[in-house]
């Protein structure tokens, strides 16, 4: 278990969703873990596999993984027996089946937040909420509160709403506003104008002068987009020349919001917003936001609404005057903060647990701990095979290792947590097999989060235990150089089996075949 996380299995806080779905669910899962490490809560992370990332080309979403990474959330192994007073579900669909995988989770109650609508602006019925409600009850022993994110969320659910226990507030998303908030000063020279969304269609305007209104292409006003405009293109026949226009992904969000005087986001007619993380992030960073009506009732006096013909009004009347500019700049930043805030979100954790954080608040910012004194601390890192060979095998090892060795363990086994009960600190990452990847996925996530691990702890030694050394496995020998790797190899191999992985042997400094029975007819 994560170094930071002294219990057991015992959690504040469970969060459950598919932690491969990228975008707007990895985002707020990310904020809400942080806050609550921040606060001292102890927050577990269940995974779970849905339809939504039926690709077998994902792994957990970069997001998620950092978030382990950084010892704010433990990754909870598969069949793991767990539990906590509250467990929070995101994501409605996620939930629309049985749970799989299986896992022993034992909580006094279930929120489940609603980040997407019931139907689209398409007709599309993404969740049934009667159908959700029961699979919810029948996995972990509670119907769920329904907690949508926005009141057009919640409007989306129609009477279905009465089916289901709804809570009486929306669950409303966070950010770390100091983290995203930027000094403004009036609007210096040419306003420029920014906006920040994926390059999908629906995401804009879908006539001409609705864009040329909203975004103009004059001497007079700078247009800058972080996420692509082939909508645009689509639409005027090319992007405007004075347009600076960024592919999404490209650049950190936070430094590109910095950089402009006003957001403003306009999108096609029938695009149902479920809230408008990007528009959050605009205000509490500082910038003045311009948007369609319909947005009002989430973010109130925070932001300005019109049409997009109402856009250079704004803009031309607050470049005019400092003052008026930088009162509504402060006003989007503080409905933020008293709104979206971390401290509202501990304040929410408390009252629905019932208690204060039982642990203390965790740094997440990915530090590295210092090794230069006491027993020599070594990782052993198991494969997961059919049965507990590879992880019993490195126990036996570390409970024999004496009092110069510090054990801590590294494993692919859903069984890993037995190593708790023998004093051992614990990293669990999924199989290939739990997340149904491919093999190329699967190895860039694994190459992540081993190097993560191995920063965090600092091992003088690194002792693997499996059949087949991972394709990734030289590349982070190669970033680690002073720490030393050994290989705990099998020995009697069937005739038939492949031995060309042998060759990954050259990495490491020192290879152990445990003795056999029939050692010495062993070829290998």
């Amino acid at each position: 278990m994560n170094p930071t996380d002294p219990g057991n299995s015992q959690f504040d806080i469970i969060i459950a969703s598919d932690l491969r779905l990228p975008g707007g669910n990895s985002a707020s899962i990310e904020e809400e873990v942080r806050a609550q490490a921040r606060a001292g809560f102890r927050t577990g992370l269940l995974h779970v596999n849905s339809r939504l990332a039926n690709k077998r080309d994902r792994s957990f979403d970069a997001k998620m993984r950092q978030c382990i990474d950084d010892g704010a959330a433990t990754l909870i192994p598969i069949g793991a027996s767990v539990s906590a007073p509250l467990v929070v579900l995101r994501n409605a669909t996620v939930f629309s089946q049985p749970l799989q995988p299986h896992y022993d989770v034992s909580t006094d109650q279930v929120v489940l937040v609603v980040n997407h609508v019931m139907i689209d602006a398409a007709g599309v019925q993404h969740f049934d909420p009667v159908e959700v409600d029961a699979c919810v009850q029948d996995i972990f022993g509670h119907a769920p509160r329904w907690a949508p994110i926005s009141p057009t969320v919640r409007a989306s659910m129609g009477e279905s709403a009465l089916q289901v226990h709804m809570a009486e507030t929306d669950w409303k998303n966070l950010i770390d506003v100091d983290e995203w908030h930027r000094e403004r000063a009036p609007v210096q020279g040419v306003p420029v104008l920014g906006r920040h969304s994926r390059a999908a269609t629906r995401k804009w305007p879908a006539v001409a002068e609705q864009i040329q209104a909203a975004y103009p292409d004059e001497p007079g006003y700078q247009v800058r987009v972080l996420g692509g405009a082939d909508p645009v293109r689509q639409v005027l026949g090319q992007v405007p020349q004075n347009w600076i226009v960024e592919d999404f992904g490209t650049r950190n969000p936070r430094e590109f919001l910095a950089e402009i005087d006003f957001f403003v986001y306009f999108h096609r007619h029938d695009l149902i917003e479920a809230y408008g993380r990007t528009i959050m992030e605009a205000l509490a960073s500082g910038a003045v936001a311009i948007l369609p009506w319909h947005f009002e009732e989430m973010f109130g006096d925070a932001a300005l609404y019109g049409e997009p013909g109402d856009v250079r009004g704004y803009v031309d009347q607050l470049t005019a005057d400092p003052q008026a500019y930088l009162a509504q700049s402060a006003r989007g930043t503080e409905f933020v903060r008293r709104t979206h805030g971390y401290d509202v979100h501990a304040a929410r954790m408390a009252e629905l647990i019932g208690h204060s954080p039982t642990g203390r608040p965790v740094a997440v910012n990915g530090h590295h701990r210092d090794r230069t004194s006491g027993p020599a601390r070594v990782m052993f890192v198991s494969s997961n095979g059919v049965g507990m060979g590879h992880l019993t095998r490195l126990l036996a090892m570390a409970t024999r290792a004496g009092v110069d060795v510090e054990p801590m363990f590294f494993s692919l086994s859903q069984a890993v947590p037995v190593v708790e009960t023998y004093g051992f600190p614990w990293e669990y990452c999924p199989s290939r097999g739990d997340l149904e990847t491919n093999v190329p996925s699967w190895n860039q996530g694994f190459k992540d989060r081993f190097a993560d691990v191995l920063a965090r702890y600092q091992p003088a030694a690194v002792v693997f235990d499996g059949t087949m050394p991972y394709a990734e496995m030289p590349t982070v020998r190669t970033m680690f150089p002073g720490t030393r790797f050994v290989w705990s190899r099998r020995g009697m191999w069937r005739e038939e089996t492949s031995t060309r992985f042998l060759s990954r042997g050259q990495m490491f400094d020192l290879i152990i075949q445990p003795g056999e029975v029939a050692g010495a007819a062993d070829k290998t």
